[in-house]
């Protein structure tokens, strides 16, 4: 088994989405704390329905291509919201 099969890689326009929800999920989280903790409860959301439908997949697995909107939503405000915040609070002290 390849570790890394080509329909385990998410496309293209999946990841450019991904960037800008992530840049602008920083962007908003930092001009406003309400704005940060809404996109942190909207996090949360997304990981309760992808535990619970199967259709919305954030990751591609098998013949099963990823769903770009709920991966762009689900991967960019975990990277533009969550990282930065363990960053700041975990390894900048």
């Amino acid at each position: 088994m390849k570790p890394w099969r080509s329909n385990c890689i998410p496309q293209r326009s999946s990841i450019i989405m991904t960037v800008l929800v992530a840049i602008t999920a920083y962007l908003c989280s930092s001009i406003s704390a309400r704005a940060g903790y809404c996109l942190a409860f909207v996090y949360m959301l997304l990981l309760i329905l992808n535990s619970l439908f199967d259709q919305l997949s954030c990751w591609p697995r098998g013949k099963k291509v990823e769903n770009k909107y709920f991966f762009a939503l689900f991967w960019g405000i975990g990277l533009g919201v969550l990282v930065p915040y363990v960053v700041r609070q975990y390894l900048l002290q």
